[in-house]
C-alpha cells in the first residue's frame, strides 16, 4: 500500500518514504514507527501500544521509543512542538494528524469485481443508444445514460488487478449488442471483453507467482543466506578464531578480563570441554590457522613486555611449542597446501603497504604488491583462492571517500583486477569459497555502523548480505575445506553513561539505559556548557548525536540517522556541535547547532576527522589524511582554508581550556613508538613528549584536566591513565570501575564527571550450509 500526505510518499512494501520523490533516510524502527501511526486511522495509540509493535519480541526500554519519534520528527521536519503530522498526548501516548491523500494508493494483490447492469428500455422504443456523456431528456434536463450507468456502478475507472475499464469502452460496443432483457453482462462482445480482463489478471498472477518464485530461487542460491546461525562459545570475549578444514574443532583466543593478556584454546565443533593450548600472556595472539591435515595449529605473538613474539606451531592436541620465525605480531593466511603464508606489511619509510609470501621458516619472503599508504590494505589478512594462484584483499580504493574494494591479487606477478565496487567504508575479514564459487566477507556498509557477513559472486562482484540486520561480527572468518561451514566471531555491543561528582568517581550513577546492541557514549561525549550532555548513541544500526539534561532525561536527536557521525564536540560559547561525517560522501568535519539546525560542511578533500575546537570557539583543529599520514590543521568554525599545526605524524589532538597548547598522538620520526605530545597551538612546536604505556589508547581519548595540569588517556583495558604536565610515570584515575572506558569528559565547571561503561560479547558462531 502507498500512502501520501503532505508532500510525502509511504511506500509499506517496498519500506520507501519519499519526499518530493527524493527518498527521506529513516532507520527500520522510524520506518516501523511511522507504517504503525499512519494505519491507525487518526486514533490514538498508547506508548504500550508502540512499543509492543514497533519493538515485538524485544527488551528495550522506553527511551528508544523517544529517541525513535524524535528523528521521526526531524526526517519528517517538524518539532515536537508542532501538529502538523504527529501529535504527542502528554503521558498517554501519540496520535497522526496528516491529511491523508486519497485516489491514488495501489492496493497489490487485492481484486475487486463489481457487476454493472444496464437499465432495459421499454419495449419498442428500439435499440440501445450509444451513450453520450451529457445526453439530455426531451425537457432539456440531462437524463440518466450509461456513462451515468458506470459511474453509479463504480466511477468511470473501474480497477482490477491494475487494470482499468473506463467508460470509453462501453460507448464502442456495437448498438444492436444489448437488445430488452439482456443485461450488459450477457451481451457477446461484453463476455468476450471479460473473459479477456480474466485471461489478463490470471495470467499476470501466474507471472507474479513465477516472480516470487524466482526470489525464493535466487535466496536459496546464496550460500549461507538461509543457515542458522548457532553460537560455540559462552565466555563473552574471544578475539581471533579459526576452523579446522576437516570442519570438526575450531581454535580461538581468549583475553582476560580487566587485563591486556591473551590464552590460546582448542573447541570441538560437536561439543566437548574446551582445552587450554597456551595460558594467559602478556603477548597478543594475531593470526590462527590449522594445517590441511588439521593436525597442527599455527600462530603469531606480537611483541609483549617481557618478551619477543614470533610465528609459531604447536600440535593441535597440545605440546611442546615450535618456533619457526621472528615475524612477529602479523595477521596472515596460510596456503592451501600448507607451505606459505600470506601477509600485509606496512613500511611507513617508503610511503607503501606491502602484501607479501614466505615460507613458513621465514625464509624465501616475496614481495607480491605494494599499494601507496593512502590507499593500505585493510582487511586484517590475504584469503587465499582454492587452487593457491590468486590472494583476495580488501584495501581503500578512493583515499577521499575512505571507501573500501574487494581486490583479486595474481600471486605469480601480482597483477590485480578489482573485484567490488560497493563503496564499504570496511572490510576487515575475507575467505574464498571452493572451486571458486565466490568469496564470503565480514564488511560494513557506509551508512551503519554494523559489520555484516556477506556473499561476493565472482567474477561478476555482486554482493548479497547473509546476516540478520542487528548482528555484528569482528574481523575473523574461516570455512571448511568442504565449503560447508563458516565460522566467524559475532560481537554484540551494550554501553551507558554514568555521571559522578568530579572529586569523588566511586558515587558514580547510570543514568541511561540501553539495551544490547543500543550504544549510547560509545562513540563520543562532550558536555555544553549548560551542563548538557552531547554524546553519539547508535539506534537502530545507525549513529546520530544525541544531547540530554546531566540527569538522563530529556533526551533530543541533533542530526538525522542514516550516516556515520562520531566524535562531537560542543565549542566553548556552546554555538556548535563539531564531528566528523561521511554526509558528503567523504570523511570530512562538520558543525551544527544544538537544536540541529545550521548544519554546514567545514573541510573538503577527504580524510578529515577527530575534530575539536578552539578555547575561543573560532578555530577548529582536526586529523587530516594525506598519502598515508596524518597530521592536526587548523580552520575557522565557518569554514575557508585550513593551515596545518604539526609537522609529525600526529592525531587525536584536544585543546587545553587556556587555549595555548594541545596533547596529542605523536611519532617523532616514522619508524618510532607512539608517544604523547603537548604541542604549542601557536607555532606547532612540541613541548614535552611523554612516553605512555603499552596498553595506552588514544582513540577519542586524550582530555585536559579542567585545571590544564595534567592530561588523561584511555586505556584499552582498565580505566585512565593521568600524565601530569611536570613530567613522571601516568597514574590511574582513582574511583572508576576496573575495566574499559570507552569516552569521558569533565562538565564545563570542572564539578561532574560523565564516562561510558560498556560490554562486548564477541562468541564463534557456526554457520552450516549442507545444499
Amino acid at each position: 500500500m502507498v500512502y501520501r500526505f503532505d508532500s510525502f510518499e509511504l511506500d509499506a512494501r517496498k519500506r520507501l518514504l519519499l519526499r518530493d520523490g527524493q527518498s527521506v533516510q529513516l532507520t527500520s524502527k522510524a520506518f516501523d514507527l511511522l507504517l504503525t501511526l499512519i494505519e491507525s486511522g487518526g486514533r490514538e495509540i498508547t506508548k504500550e501500544e508502540l512499543m509492543g509493535t514497533v519493538w515485538r519480541d524485544q527488551m528495550v526500554e522506553d527511551a528508544n521509543l523517544t529517541v525513535t519519534m524524535s528523528a521521526l520528527r526531524k526526517a519528517l521536519g517538524e518539532k515536537a512542538s508542532d501538529h502538523r503530522f504527529i501529535v504527542t498526548i502528554p503521558g498517554r501516548g501519540y496520535r497522526f494528524v496528516g491529511e491523508m491523500q486519497t485516489g491514488d494508493a495501489l492496493i497489490v494483490e487485492q481484486h475487486t469485481v463489481s457487476q454493472i447492469v444496464i437499465d432495459e428500455m421499454e419495449e419498442g422504443n428500439g435499440p440501445l443508444p450509444t451513450p453520450v456523456v451529457g445526453a439530455t431528456c426531451g425537457n432539456g434536463q440531462a437524463g440518466p445514460s450509461e456513462t451515468d450507468a458506470l459511474a453509479t456502478a463504480g466511477g468511470d475507472n473501474v480497477r482490477a488487478g491494475g487494470l482499468i475499464a473506463t467508460a470509453s469502452a462501453a460507448k464502442a460496443l456495437p448498438a444492436a449488442s444489448v437488445t430488452r432483457g439482456q443485461s450488459f453482462w450477457q451481451s457477446p462482445s461484453t463476455v468476450v471483453l471479460s473473459m479477456g480482463l480474466m485471461l489478463l489478471l490470471l495470467l499476470g498472477g501466474i507471472a507474479l507467482w513465477r516472480f516470487k518464485q524466482q526470489q525464493k530461487s535466487v535466496i536459496a542460491a546464496v550460500p549461507f543466506a538461509q543457515a542458522p546461525i548457532r553460537q560455540l562459545t559462552t565466555k563473552g570475549r574471544l578475539g581471533n578464531v579459526t576452523l579446522s578444514p576437516d570442519g570438526k574443532l575450531y581454535a580461538y583466543a581468549l583475553s582476560e578480563r580487566g587485563e591486556y593478556k591473551h590464552s590460546l584454546w582448542l573447541g570441538q565443533i560437536e561439543g566437548g570441554n574446551d582445552i587450554q593450548l597456551l595460558p594467559p600472556d602478556d603477548k597478543v595472539i594475531r593470526g590462527i590457522a590449522f594445517s590441511p591435515d588439521s593436525r597442527t595449529l599455527y600462530f603469531s605473538l606480537s611483541d609483549g613486555e617481557n618478551s619477543k613474539g614470533g610465528f609459531f606451531k604447536i600440535p593441535v592436541l597440545g605440546g611442546v611449542v615450535e618456533k619457526l620465525s621472528d615475524r612477529s605480531g602479523i595477521y596472515f593466511a596460510l596456503s592451501p597446501d600448507g607451505k606459505q603464508i600470506a601477509f600485509f606489511h606496512t613500511m611507513p619509510e617508503k610511503g607503501v603497504s606491502g602484501l607479501f609470501i614466505a615460507n613458513l621458516d621465514g625464509t624465501g619472503e616475496r614481495e607480491v604488491l605494494t599499494r601507496p599508504l593512502d590507499k593500505h590494505f585493510y582487511s586484517i589478512a590475504p584469503a587465499w583462492s582454492p587452487d593457491g594462484s590468486r590472494l583476495a584483499v580488501g584495501a581503500i580504493n578512493d583515499s577521499v571517500k575512505q571507501s573500501e574494494e574487494v581486490f583479486v591479487v595474481r600471486v605469480s606477478d601480482g597483477q590485480t583486477e578489482q573485484l567490488t565496487a560497493l563503496d564499504w567504508i570496511r572490510i576487515r575479514a575475507l575467505v574464498w569459497r571452493r572451486s571458486d564459487e565466490g568469496l564470503i566477507a565480514v564488511a560494513m556498509h557506509k551508512s551503519e555502523s554494523i559489520r555484516h557477513l556477506w556473499h561476493i559472486e565472482y567474477p561478476s562482484g555482486k554482493a548479497h548480505r547473509l546476516s540478520p540486520d542487528t548482528d555484528s561480527f569482528t574481523g575473523a572468518l574461516s570455512i571448511s575445506a568442504d565449503g560447508n561451514s563458516l565460522l566467524s566471531v559475532q560481537v554484540r555491543r551494550e554501553s551507558n553513561i554514568w555521571l559522578a561528582p568530579a572529586g569523588n568517581l566511586v558515587q558514580a550513577k547510570q543514568i541511561t539505559f540501553s539495551s544490547v546492541n543500543g550504544i549510547y557514549g560509545w562513540n563520543g561525549i562532550d558536555w555544553a556548557p549548560d551542563n548538557r550532555i552531547v554524546f553519539m548513541a547508535g539506534v537502530d544500526r545507525h549513529v546520530a548525536i544525541y544531547s540530554m539534561a546531566a540527569n538522563g532525561s530529556d533526551i533530543r536527536q541533533i542530526t538525522s540517522g542514516g550516516f556515520y557521525d562520531q566524535n562531537a564536540k560542543v565549542t566553548p560559547d556552546g554555538a556548535f556541535v563539531v564531528f566528523g561525517s561521511n554526509r558528503s560522501g567523504n570523511s570530512e568535519v562538520w558543525r551544527v547547532r544544538l537544536d540541529g539546525s545550521d548544519l554546514q560542511q567545514l573541510t573538503t578533500g577527504g580524510g578529515n576527522i577527530d575534530a575539536h575546537p578552539t578555547a575561543d570557539s573560532r578555530w577548529i583543529i582536526y586529523r587530516s589524511t594525506r598519502d598515508g599520514k596524518s597530521f592536526i590543521r587548523r580552520i575557522s568554525i565557518s569554514g575557508g582554508e585550513s593551515t596545518q599545526v604539526t609537522g609529525n605524524d600526529s592525531s587525536d589532538a584536544n585543546v587545553s581550556h587556556d587555549g595555548k597548547f594541545i596533547a596529542c598522538d605523536y611519532k617523532a620520526d616514522d619508524n618510532s613508538r607512539t608517544q604523547l605530545a603537548l604541542v604549542s597551538l601557536e607555532d606547532g612546536k612540541v613541548v614535552h613528549l611523554f612516553d605512555v604505556p603499552r596498553t595506552a589508547q588514544f582513540n577519542n581519548g586524550i582530555r585536559f584536566t579542567p585545571d590544564d595540569k595534567a592530561v588523561c588517556y584511555r586505556d584499552v583495558a582498565n580505566g585512565i591513565w593521568r600524565q601530569e604536565l611536570t613530567g613522571g610515570k601516568p597514574t590511574r584515575l582513582a574511583g572508576l570501575p576496573e575495566e574499559k572506558i570507552y569516552t569521558y569528559g569533565w562538565s564545563f565547571d570542572g564539578k561532574l564527571f560523565a564516562f561510558t561503561r560498556g560490554r562486548e560479547f564477541s562468541d564463534a558462531v557456526l554457520l552450516r550450509d549442507f545444499r
